[in-house]
């Protein structure tokens, strides 16, 4: 889940707010990078499991630094603390001005228990106070990841819904031809497209003309037609080099075009574009828990779930 960069931070970097045994300050966008070994290591358990969705940018030092130096000055914004000199804690976040709204990264300091339960506040609280215009700032910490999940509520976040990541692994092209009726949408299909994302997907970090507007070379929309200029349905997915993955950000079918097997072959195309086309070894994708219906497209397409997030939203107005 990656949101547009359109919001800088509102406080200059290297503003400093003092702790009880720490101060924190934010960080200008060239010295991003340098966050990378503490990001990396302070976002994974021994055996693999990582304690913030958002935080988990490829499966190396390299791979955190490469994406940190590939965010916009302007697409982000990271607080750090540090106690004597000493990196001891990071926060940050993806900004969309236009939804005035933050996907959190962490926060994550070096002891996940409940140690760091007040360092971890104040980095959420420094992160706010950098992103006034934001009105809305959601986290997604694994399930399992109670310490950090505290904190956030304790900052005044609450639980929303959970989410389940799905992996397709060791795909190989051969298993994965290109279905019948899958192609990529016509002109005169922008608009309808459009309107059925936003009906499908209203409070979701990329509306129906961000979709149509993002399409590049790692960025492919496919559709299934459904006649007179209106889809059937539609898969938005993305290709992630870092990651060595294809990740399947939406699968969207129009009620009235539900089993008729649109959604098996909308799956079937990201996958043959991410495996074929990208050469990627694995697709991963993001469902809902209690999505049964799509639960089951993606379990019978041979996904399998690798982790779980809660979401965790704080609002403004809501205090």
């Amino acid at each position: 889940m990656q949101a547009p960069s359109t919001l800088a931070c509102g406080i200059r970097p290297g503003a400093t707010t003092i702790g009880r045994m720490w101060q924190i300050e934010t960080v200008p966008p060239k010295e991003w990078v340098t966050l990378a070994g503490f990001i990396h290591a302070s976002n994974r358990h021994a055996d693999g499991r990582v304690r913030c969705l958002h935080a988990e940018q490829g499966d190396s030092i390299e791979a955190h630094a490469h994406e940190l130096a590939a965010l916009p000055a302007d697409g982000a914004c990271f607080v750090a603390a540090r106690t004597h000199g000493e990196l001891v804690g990071v926060a940050g976040g993806e900004i969309d001005l236009g939804q005035r709204r933050t996907w959190v990264r962490g926060p994550l300091t070096r002891d996940s228990r409940d140690d760091d339960h007040a360092l971890r506040i104040a980095l959420l609280d420094a992160l706010r106070a950098a992103l006034p215009q934001a009105q809305r700032f959601d986290a997604f910490p694994h399930v399992d990841e109670a310490p950090l999940r505290a904190s956030l509520r304790a900052a005044g976040f609450e639980d929303r819904v959970q989410y389940h990541v799905l992996t397709l692994s060791a795909a190989t092209p051969e298993r994965h031809p290109w279905p019948d009726g899958v192609r990529e949408p016509l002109a005169d299909e922008a608009s309808a497209l459009a309107a059925l994302h936003d009906g499908l997907f209203p409070a979701t970090y990329l509306d129906g003309a961000g979709l149509l507007a993002s399409r590049d070379a790692t960025h492919r929309l496919f559709v299934v037609p459904g006649g007179a200029g209106t889809p059937a349905g539609y898969v938005y997915v993305q290709d992630q080099p870092l990651e060595d993955e294809g990740y399947v950000d939406f699968v969207g079918v129009a009620a009235t075009q539900r089993g008729r097997g649109v959604g098996r072959a909308l799956l079937a195309a990201a996958v043959h574009w991410a495996v074929v086309q990208c050469g990627r070894p694995r697709v991963s994708l993001t469902v809902r828990q209690g999505h049964a219906p799509a639960l089951g497209l993606y379990e019978g397409a041979g996904f399998r779930a690798v982790s779980a997030g809660a979401q965790m939203v704080f609002e403004r107005d809501s205090r």
